[in-house]
Formats: C-alpha cells, structure tokens, sequence
C-alpha cells in the first residue's frame, strides 16, 4: 500500500514516482499475499499515470525556441504545435509522391509513343 497518507493526485511528480518505485519493488520481491499484492499493483498503475499525466502537462508548457531577432526577442512555440507541423509535412509529401507518380507515368507513356 501507499505509504503516503495522501491522495495520488496531490503528489508531486518526484513523490509519485518514488511511491512507483517502491511498488515495483514489493512487487519483485513476492514477499506479499495476493491481495496485498494487488492492491500495490493498483497503487502502483495510479501512480503510473499520475506520472504521466504531470509530464504530458510539462511537456505541454515547454516552449521550442524556433529564432533570436536581432533585438534579442526570442521566438518561440509551444512543444506540441511541432507535432501538427510534422503531419502537415507528411501529408504534403504525400500529395507530391503521388503526383509525381501521375506525372511519371504519363512521361513513361510518352517514352513509347
């Protein structure tokens, strides 16, 4: 069980991780019953994706620092708009694939005209 006596949500990321931790490690020792084990098992995933929702929402706050102008401002975007950036780039280079497929197929007609 949790040896915090609060709830999973208000831990910081450093005290959920560390209870996750700790866990695991009951976990592999084997040492507990089943249901002792469960229940830690359960603690464990909580803290598991307590985790990862606070790093999903750091990662949401870290900005990518895209140019410096010459009065010293900083450009800058936020982390995630890079992922849109680089499925508008595979979509874009679909749609030329596929034209250049058409276009090559009509100079490889040509050829044999």
């Amino acid at each position: 069980m949790s040896k915090s006596s609060r709830p999973t949500e208000s831990l910081t990321f450093e005290e959920s991780l560390s209870e996750l931790e700790a866990g695991v490690q009951r976990l592999e020792q084997g040492t507990s019953g089943l249901e002792e084990s469960l229940q830690t098992y359960e603690d464990a995933i909580a803290h598991l994706r307590h985790c990862m929702a606070l790093l999903s929402n750091a990662k949401r706050k870290v900005e990518l620092v895209q140019d410096v102008r010459s009065d010293g401002t900083i450009v800058s975007q936020p982390f995630g708009d890079d992922e849109r950036d680089l499925e508008d780039k595979q979509a874009g280079r679909s749609k030329r694939r596929s034209a250049d497929g058409t276009s090559s197929n009509r100079r490889r007609s040509a050829d044999f005209d």
